[in-house]
């Protein structure tokens, strides 16, 4: 059958109309607005399964997993991330079978798979080696970074976490620079965390307040960018920071300060909201105080979220039931939380 040239004309038309309407939902994702963006990227998906155009369905299930881990929709992420891979190992385009893989490997740790996570976070940096591409090797290297924070390994998750930051600023990305900064910044308060287990105060100090600081960086760039997650990721961050160190109300300030940017806010932020409120008030003694927001976090998990959040919520639930003197609800609290 020929294709006229009018045909061919439509055909492209419609291919940039999609290509636009993709950015466009990636800078909705870019700006705290990732529901939009996984709406309109799905209408985007399915108008390109309907005309046959496998790339473009690729490249949609691909920002569409990132999409899905910024709100707290693990498992869906999953399903359309795997199609990605196949369609990108299938036609040997590396450069975005890294990236695809990368968002698998963050998706599977979101699920506590730490394993699997940390062979397609492996297989992504080595396609983006391969490809020599900045972009993708610091979206590959950032993940590494977090799988070893997540496993209690500081030293290289900051490491890892300090090549990402590089990269990103190389190419000039603030919104890969913003985000991970979040995670050195989450990377150092781990080493202050072991720290203080080792009985090693001043360490314990010297990498919280480095954590604070990052964090602040990251915010500066957030609010700068317009991207309401990552400043809440922040302000949730630096509150948990400031509790560790004793710093009470500044803890709540920063949680007053959250407040502001809750617009729009996903399932993972609210939890995070929660968890982090229910912490700072187990941290300073109010376990009464403590234990409406973490309820409240619990009533969330069958909304989606993290795994490293419900591990959160059970254990600061289980302080507070302690502190109360409630124990039978403690001990089953921390049952979950093991």
């Amino acid at each position: 059958m020929l294709v006229s040239d009018m045909q061919v004309v439509d055909i492209k038309a419609i291919a940039q109309q999609a290509n636009s309407s993709l950015q466009e939902a990636w800078h909705l994702g870019c700006t705290g607005r990732s529901v939009e963006a996984l709406t309109l990227a799905g209408e985007i998906l399915a108008d390109a399964k309907a005309r046959g155009d496998d790339r473009l369905a690729a490249q949609c299930d691909t920002d569409i997993a990132w999409y899905c881990f910024q709100i707290g929709k693990a498992e869906l992420g999953l399903t359309h991330v795997r199609r990605a891979v196949d369609f990108w190992k299938l036609t040997g385009e590396r450069k975005q079978e890294s990236c695809a893989r990368a968002y698998f490997g963050w998706l599977l740790l979101e699920l506590g798979l730490p394993e699997e996570a940390i062979e397609e976070a492996t297989r992504a940096l080595d396609l983006a080696d391969k490809a020599a591409d900045p972009k993708a090797q610091s979206l590959a290297t950032n993940v590494i970074g977090i799988i070893f924070w997540c496993n209690k390994q500081p030293d290289r998750a900051i490491l890892m976490s300090e090549r990402s930051v590089e990269l990103a600023r190389s190419i000039g990305n603030k919104n890969y620079e913003c985000w991970w900064l979040i995670n050195l910044g989450g990377a150092h308060s781990e080493g202050g965390y072991i720290a203080r287990a080792l009985g090693q105060p001043e360490q314990e100090h010297q990498m919280l307040v480095r954590a604070l600081e990052l964090t602040e960086q990251a915010l500066d760039i957030a609010i700068e960018i317009g991207d309401s997650w990552a400043a809440r990721l922040c302000l949730g961050n630096q509150a948990e920071f400031h509790s560790h160190l004793g710093e009470h109300d500044k803890a709540l300030r920063c949680m007053a300060r959250y407040r502001l940017f809750q617009e729009n806010s996903y399932v993972r932020d609210r939890q995070q909201y929660l968890y982090t409120l229910g912490q700072i008030y187990n941290n300073s003694g109010k376990f009464t105080e403590a234990l409406s927001p973490l309820l409240a976090a619990v009533e969330l998990m069958d909304a989606g979220g993290s795994f490293d959040s419900y591990v959160q919520i059970y254990l600061y639930l289980s302080q507070a039931y302690e502190g109360l003197g409630q124990f039978d609800p403690a001990l089953e609290a921390h049952k979950k939380y093991h």
